[in-house]
């Protein structure tokens, strides 16, 4: 399927002007919507997501469904993540790690994160807006990140961001159309296997803000994060419930 790539000079949110334009148009096929100047952005449970100007990659894909069931999310999420570390991959020789449930890690700092946005027609899946934010450029961050890094920070590279944009968003929707109809356990197991810190000890924080040591067990069928903790008991955890600490 043909891909339309749209072009922003500036927006405060990819997702949120695609998300709009889809309201308004309802479109057949795939779109792109990139920046490189994002004002807005926003991470998992409305976190502020830092784009900087003229420095990194932010991006919407409106991938339209058909016949596609809403508990196939958990399945959509895996793949697009695992699309990106791919593409990152052949982009740039980086092999990142996925942290769950929406990052994309290299060694212990975010170099990306995704946010995925269903727009739903009863008990069907309609569009997935899948948003992207990767850090490319960017040399010095602002002090209230926690932990970022740049690719150029990582290859000494700068990249060209146009290009970067397209070859990313084009890699991942290739992805999608070649593994969407691959099963669901299959997708997990790859998933898992390039999952940051899976099976190693971890510590971490509680939704009742209690420290504790574990590792990471799996992530179920909801997309919970399943942990078995020091006294080798399993506890899955909701996006928010958990963070870890380093």
């Amino acid at each position: 399927m043909a891909s339309e790539y749209i072009y922003l000079k500036t927006v405060d949110s990819t997702n949120a002007y695609a998300s709009k334009h889809i309201s308004k148009t309802n479109p057949q096929g795939i779109q792109v919507y990139y920046t490189f100047n994002q004002s807005g952005g926003k991470g998992q449970i409305g976190r502020e997501w830092f784009s900087g100007k003229d420095q990194n990659v932010s991006l919407s894909i409106v991938f339209p469904w058909k016949n596609v069931k809403v508990d196939q999310n958990i399945k959509i999420l895996m793949i697009v993540s695992l699309a990106v570390q791919a593409a990152v991959m052949v982009l740039t020789g980086v092999t990142p790690k996925i942290k769950w449930p929406n990052d994309i890690y290299h060694e212990d700092k975010k170099l990306g994160g995704i946010l995925i946005q269903n727009i739903l027609s009863g008990s069907n899946l309609n569009y997935s807006i899948i948003g992207i934010g990767m850090n490319v450029n960017t040399k010095r961050f602002p002090k209230w990140i926690p932990n970022p890094v740049s690719l150029t920070q990582i290859t000494d590279q700068d990249y060209e961001l146009e290009n970067f944009a397209r070859l990313l968003s084009s890699a991942i929707i290739q992805y999608l159309e070649i593994r969407k109809t691959q099963n669901f356990k299959t997708t997990k197991q790859d998933y898992l296997k390039n999952l940051y810190k899976y099976k190693t000890e971890i510590k971490y924080k509680d939704k009742k803000g209690v420290i504790k040591w574990g590792s990471i067990h799996d992530v179920n069928d909801n997309g919970h994060l399943v942990i078995k903790d020091s006294d080798g008991e399993l506890i899955s955890y909701d996006h928010g419930e958990i963070g870890l600490l380093f």
